[in-house]
């Protein structure tokens, strides 16, 4: 499946932003966990299983290290 999120860059400010956060690394969360910033579970909207790389060649999947 590919996600494609509207954007509007064109308009500065929080007019062309839909408010994503973006993606959080697994180690940025565990980071912050020992520093004693915990994430809560509402924050978090879903966890990403890999990566799909598309090129003209075609397409590369990358899975996180388990």
């Amino acid at each position: 499946m590919d996600v494609f999120e509207p954007r509007n860059f064109s308009k500065p400010g929080q007019s062309g932003c839909n408010k994503c956060g973006g993606i959080i690394y697994g180690s940025l969360v565990q980071s912050l966990a020992t520093d004693g910033i915990i994430l809560p579970s509402s924050v978090v909207q879903e966890g990403i299983a890999g990566y799909t790389f598309h090129v003209d060649e075609g397409s590369v999947r990358i899975k996180p290290p388990q």
